[in-house]
């Protein structure tokens, strides 16, 4: 007997029987009822995880985006232009660190720039108003900003209707020239500023450009004796300026007409006692070769007193003839330090050849002692140090501690001294060398100088100062220095490879 068949058959007809239809409904109805019920509490689960999810993941981002490190960005115009920095929060470059910076222009629009490798960047031929500057979170650096910074633009500085124009041998006005140039390097067309197809060349490196170069492509055809010829890409110089110097209509490149409100001052000028170098009716700034030798101008033209090196034994054989014959009138030579870690004293094996080479070529000298001394007894060694290696040999210049922080900072042995204790150590270390006929001094950077150490017991030495500003803007330091470094990338004839500069004013 098939016991199964007979159930399902029984199960048919209850279902055809009309006393059971009106139950099996509701059976069903409530049924669909819980089913819709427990698909609409599953799909509330899913949207309550995934919205703890992405709650996760925006606390996760915040707190990445808190633990970035900080940037400091800054912003100054000198006319129609900004120079941009994003600087470390101690006012120092980062290096190999690109970042993008927003720039909101006076008329709204705003618009993303790139700065090079060391976070500068320069816009120019702006128009005036105001201009408001933001960085963008690199990923490994956090965002910083708002910076508000006021241009004036050429249009509306009126030092631009002020004074004589300044005038070529033929009598035609000079200009100064800021040439537009599109994402590949070339010039921009005037009319439409699409780029084309012509590369500027600045041939005397003086920032503008002398000539263009555009590449041409010479069809192929046939010459006069029959013979057939390929097409062939070439060169050709395109002139970029008028015989009256303005710019040709073709490419964007502004020229604002030079001015001189003192008269047509050319070349060295002593003006109340300060030497300057006028170019253009303008005073030079910043470091300038000038009849192949160097020389450094403050921010308004003054030149300074004396331009130097430091060098040590990383440095390689110098000519120090030909660093002379360059402009440089004083080096800081190395003469020994103390390891950071180990606290060993060590020597430079290249001291006594740089003073006696430096000193025969008419190179003023001085030297640096690297300091790790922990307390002034390891000063006094070193300062001993120093007198012995130099044995009676003559300096113009101080015999300094260099005090800064170790390269594993703070893990380095003096790197956690308190101001008391690095204040009695260098007083220590330039007592002992005064007590033997030098003068003293004290190397360091601005930071160390305002953080860590305690400048009125320190004022009575030479202040030697490291500051890597941008744009040839002076130290913001409000206390007396008497060297300036102001740079560790510089390059001198007859020094191979990046040399360490430094003036005095």
């Amino acid at each position: 007997m098939d016991t199964n068949n007979s159930f399902f058959k029984r199960i048919g007809k209850a279902m055809t029987d009309p006393r059971y239809i009106k139950p099996l409904l509701i059976i069903i109805c409530i049924l669909a009822v819980l089913l819709s019920a427990l698909i609409v509490m599953a799909g509330l689960q899913v949207r309550r995880e995934k919205q703890a999810e992405l709650a996760q993941t925006m606390a996760a981002e915040s707190m990445e985006e808190q633990e970035l490190p900080p940037v400091m960005l800054t912003a100054y115009s000198t006319r129609a232009d900004l120079n941009i920095a994003v600087l470390d929060v101690d006012g120092t470059a980062i290096e190999g660190q690109r970042f993008s910076v927003w720039v909101r222009y006076p008329d709204g629009e705003s618009y993303r720039f790139d700065t090079e490798e060391d976070g500068t960047c320069y816009l120019y031929g702006l128009p005036g108003g105001e201009y408001s500057l933001e960085v963008q979170s690199s990923g490994a650096y956090a965002s910083a900003g708002p910076v508000i910074c006021t241009v004036v633009g050429t249009d509306d500085d009126p030092a631009a209707e002020q004074g004589l124009p300044v005038l070529d041998e033929n009598g035609d006005p000079r200009y100064r020239y800021q040439a537009l140039l599109g994402p590949h390097g070339y010039l921009l067309s005037k009319r439409s500023h699409e780029e084309s197809r012509v590369l500027p060349v600045d041939s005397d490196g003086d920032g503008t450009p002398d000539y263009g170069v555009e590449l041409a492509q010479l069809p192929a055809g046939v010459n006069e004796d029959g013979e057939a010829y390929e097409a062939a890409a070439y060169r050709r110089t395109v002139r970029l300026y008028e015989d009256d110097n303005r710019p040709v209509a073709d490419y964007a490149i502004e020229a604002v007409p030079l001015t001189d409100p003192a008269g047509p001052l050319r070349g060295w000028q002593v003006l109340d006692g300060v030497t300057y170098y006028y170019e253009n009716g303008y005073p030079a700034t910043g470091l300038r070769r000038i009849d192949g030798k160097l020389y450094y101008f403050d921010p308004q033209g003054a030149r300074a007193k004396a331009l130097g090196i430091d060098a040590s034994y990383y440095n390689e054989h110098i000519d120090w003839k030909t660093v002379k014959a360059a402009g440089i009138d004083f080096a800081i030579v190395r003469i020994g330090g103390r390891g950071w870690t180990s606290g060993a004293p060590y020597g430079d094996l290249r001291t006594h050849e740089y003073l006696m080479e430096a000193q025969e070529a008419g190179v003023k000298t001085g030297v640096y002692f690297y300091t790790s001394a922990i307390n002034t007894r390891e000063a006094m060694e070193e300062a001993q140090a120093a007198l012995r290696t130099l044995d009676g040999i003559q300096l113009e210049l101080p015999i300094f501690i260099d005090m800064e922080f170790s390269g594993e900072n703070p893990w380095g042995r003096a790197d956690r001294l308190t101001t008391a204790e690095r204040t009695e150590i260098i007083r220590t270390f330039c007592e002992t060398v005064r007590h033997a006929g030098y003068s003293a001094g004290i190397y360091s950077g601005q930071y160390f100088y305002q953080r860590t150490l305690y400048y009125p017991a320190l004022s009575g030495y030479t202040i030697w100062m490291a500051n890597y500003t941008y744009y040839g803007q002076l130290p913001d330091f409000p206390e007396r220095y008497d060297i300036w470094q102001f740079t560790e990338r510089g390059t001198v004839p007859g020094v191979p490879g990046r040399v360490d500069l430094n003036v005095m004013f």
